[in-house]
């Protein structure tokens, strides 16, 4: 019965962990999408002009 309970904790845990992991994702997303694919766009260039 003990195990089972932990089981059923961790589960949870697990649970919440990932929601508030997808709700941060989904969060830093919806602000920083432009800042990131600006980002992105840079390290591309410079991946580019550093391999010329």
């Amino acid at each position: 019965m003990h195990a089972a309970n932990k089981w059923c904790l961790s589960l949870i845990n697990i649970r919440l962990g990932l929601s508030t992991l997808s709700k941060a994702l989904l969060l830093a997303k919806g602000i920083s999408y432009t800042n990131i694919s600006k980002e992105l766009n840079v390290s591309r260039r410079s991946v580019i002009n550093w391999y010329k």
